[in-house]
């Protein structure tokens, strides 16, 4: 390693890694910041007359106060200060801030600026938790030629916290609690184009307050061949205005996705919106795989719905080549095959960038249907969102 060293400061070159690192202070009081070449070639320069504030233009990554002006204390900007500095000196002082209280400063003061996109990656993996379909789960254990229970126990070791359940099919699915998995929400394909019955509105609530699920989805149906879709419409938000009654007085909250088929109202960003509008207490289920169906930007769609998003199904798709599985044509003639999440052209590390910028602290879900193999996308999907970083 290269050093250079001032007044009250110290810069590392270590060739082996390419980094920039430096350090202010020492021992219980000290300060380390990542910097770059720029700073390091300037900080010994005469002209400088601060050195110190130059070094303050990198990212912080730790900070020790004992300068008996109060407590001593600690604050880790970035969890990985040792590995990046190996050669400091630096000593935790007193007690050392939470995560909580770190974020709030990085976000509240301009001085750290230039960690708050590191900052919030780690929060996101902190309170972002994997989840896939039981669906999903019960197809694997098909194809591994064992048990519901071992399958869901393997599930569970590849690192997904939680499955979401079809209310029309979820036999067996009283397993996942006893395999310490949680129930993220519970779909349900209704038909109020034709009829609107309250009792299995009631009934998919109350599945989801017996499976401890916070929240819930509603297919509303689908227009009929040369039916009266204004009349069908209507009909379709009454039973949505109705179950979001429901579910909102037991706590529950309801959520609607995009749908990729041509005769869904849900088919298209504008579809959903009327449904919003209709709906003040609905909020969306973004399916990162289904825009693309009516040949529509699952960036715009994100965006347009950022603030009403309260769940996140990671649906990746293939097209820029022939796939296996299950294949869907959009309207555009675009041939989609399922894969797995972060394997296709859905630009999933760009929705989820835009995630890590909100509030969103739900589940993520790798969805998979049509897929080939379900253990196989299920292990390459979680494989893939944890070597993004985004979850842990």
């Amino acid at each position: 390693m290269e050093f250079k060293e001032g007044s009250g400061w110290k810069c590392c070159f270590d060739p082996e890694t390419g980094r920039y690192t430096a350090q202010i202070g020492g021992g219980p009081n000290c300060s380390l910041y990542e910097i770059n070449r720029e700073i390091y070639d300037r900080v010994d320069d005469p002209a400088i007359e601060w050195p110190t504030r130059l070094i303050t233009e990198g990212r912080h990554l730790f900070m020790s106060v004992d300068d008996r002006c109060g407590p001593p204390y600690t604050v880790i900007f970035d969890d990985d200060y040792e590995k990046l500095c190996p050669w400091s000196d630096a000593i935790v002082s007193g007690r050392t801030w939470d995560d909580d209280m770190t974020d709030a400063a990085v976000e509240i003061f301009a001085s750290e600026e230039n960690n708050r996109e590191q900052r919030r990656t780690k929060r996101a993996q902190r309170k972002w938790k994997a989840g896939t379909f039981f669906h999903h789960i019960r197809e694997a254990s098909r194809e591994r030629g064992e048990t519901l229970a071992e399958t869901i126990a393997w599930a569970a070791d590849l690192g997904y916290a939680a499955a979401e359940l079809d209310a029309d099919d979820a036999e067996g699915a009283e397993l996942l609690a006893e395999n310490g998995l949680q129930v993220t929400s519970i779909y349900r394909n209704y038909s109020w184009q034709e009829k609107i019955d309250r009792a299995q509105m009631e009934d998919h609530v109350n599945m989801a307050i017996r499976f401890g699920a916070k929240r819930i989805m509603a297919i509303p149906g689908f227009y009929t061949e040369g039916g009266d879709k204004d009349a069908e419409l209507a009909q379709m938000h009454e039973g949505m205005r109705q179950l979001a009654a429901i579910a909102t007085e037991k706590g529950i909250t309801l959520t609607i996705e995009d749908y990729d088929n041509a005769m869904s109202p849900i088919a298209t960003m504008e579809g959903m919106a009327t449904f919003l509008e209709a709906v003040p207490e609905l909020k969306v289920a973004l399916d990162t795989g289904n825009f693309i169906f009516s040949a529509q930007d699952i960036l715009k769609a994100e965006e347009l719905f950022l603030s009403r998003i309260a769940h996140v199904h990671l649906k990746d798709r293939l097209w820029s080549k022939a796939g296996d599985g299950d294949s869907l044509t959009c309207i555009d003639g675009r041939v989609l095959y399922p894969c797995a999440v972060g394997d296709g052209d859905i630009p999933i590390r760009e929705v989820l960038e835009t995630l890590v910028k909100t509030s969103y602290e739900g589940y993520v879900v790798a969805e998979h249907f049509g897929s080939p193999s379900y253990a196989d996308h299920m292990e390459q999907s979680i494989k893939n969102l944890r070597a993004g970083g985004w979850i842990a």
